[in-house]
């Protein structure tokens, strides 16, 4: 899986600092494992 983070988002997090910039790739990473609440939709290939 592949995440791609818009212009905007880059920019925010080029901005904050070192502890909320480490929580937020932390939590992006997480994504690509599909940890956390994440279920796939019903009839769909999307999660």
């Amino acid at each position: 899986m592949i995440i791609k983070l818009k212009k905007q988002a880059q920019k925010y997090l080029k901005r904050t600092d070192k502890n909320t910039y480490d929580k937020l790739i932390k939590a992006i990473e997480g994504l690509l494992e599909l940890e956390g609440d994440i279920v796939k939709l019903k009839g769909s290939d999307f999660f």
